[in-house]
């Protein structure tokens, strides 16, 4: 019998309807508001009526839906394809079909998270939802993993063959922003990240690679820097093109497609960067597709050792 694989993501609204009831639970999960339970359910409420006129418009940007939950589908689709070991399944922690009716019908799958870094809003969910099913298992985060590092240093190589003006040319990595709080309380998404464009700029020794905090909520306070003040650096030392690498991500979504290629481009263009090319996510790129079947078999082995 083949071993059931649960490709993870938050998933997101399939149409308008959806948006309202996606924030509610995205707002109401400790992981992501660490308040006491009766305050959280009240906030939760409170940001999702203040957000949603906002998130209306974005994802009408996008056809009325997020590209998520298909892209997800589909490279689990394309997974199953390729090889008779594992059968792939999608499942979302914000969004039908739910991580923990998956494991309800599944309970000693493999889980396979698509959040390349370990964070207390991502795989700390993760985590918590599948307490109860002591069968399953979890790969370990590999944001660090040299084929992942490869596939992402192959983009930015394509990416930057296409530039006309290297020499005002800088990678920007962007990444979700976390509250601060999250770093204190041990969250190690942050130096994760910063070990990623470590490893990047090995390998661009000749061009600077930046970080930069994206999708900030709320008065508290939030990782920096953010993404303004990149762009306010490289407006001072005369870098005009940007290359834009999503490092929160491995799916295409809001924050990628509208947040980023929109509104971050417009912005960009106040300080004075002329050309700002983003690198595509990884989505179920055949490359992707290799790579997960690769994590996979290296887990199986030292779990087997």
């Amino acid at each position: 019998m083949k071993q059931t694989v649960l490709l993870v993501d938050y998933g997101g609204p399939e149409k308008i309807a959806d948006i309202e009831p996606y924030l509610m639970r995205l707002f109401n999960d400790p992981h992501i508001l660490s308040v006491p339970v009766f305050v959280r359910r009240f906030l939760a409420a409170w940001i999702a009526k203040k957000r949603l006129p906002k998130a209306i418009q974005i994802y009408e940007q996008l056809g009325g839906a997020s590209p998520v939950n298909a892209t997800v589908k589909t490279l689990c689709e394309k997974l199953n394809s390729v090889q008779e070991e594992f059968a792939f399944e999608p499942a979302f922690l914000l969004q039908p079909p739910f991580l923990i009716d998956a494991l309800n019908s599944h309970p000693s799958a493999l889980i396979c998270p698509l959040f390349p870094q370990e964070a207390f809003a991502t795989w700390g969910m993760i985590r918590e939802k599948r307490k109860a099913f002591k069968r399953s298992t979890c790969v370990v985060p590999y944001f660090a993993h040299p084929d992942f590092i490869r596939m992402l240093v192959a983009r930015l190589e394509a990416q930057l063959a296409l530039s006309s003006t290297p020499k005002s040319t800088f990678i920007l990595c962007t990444a979700h922003a976390i509250p601060m709080q999250h770093v204190r309380k041990g969250d190690q998404y942050v130096a994760q990240l910063i070990q990623q464009v470590e490893q990047i700029q090995k390998q661009f020794p000749a061009i600077p690679v930046k970080l930069g905090y994206q999708s900030r909520l709320g008065p508290v306070r939030w990782t920096e820097p953010r993404l303004e003040s990149v762009l306010a650096w490289a407006q001072t030392e005369g870098y005009h093109t940007a290359i834009v690498l999503p490092l929160s991500f491995t799916i295409d979504n809001s924050e990628t497609l509208v947040e980023l290629d929109q509104h971050y481009a417009t912005i960009a263009q106040a300080y004075g960067i002329t050309r700002w090319e983003r690198v595509a996510c990884l989505n179920a790129d055949r490359d992707f597709q290799r790579f997960i079947l690769k994590v996979l078999a290296e887990f199986q082995n030292s779990f087997d050792s």
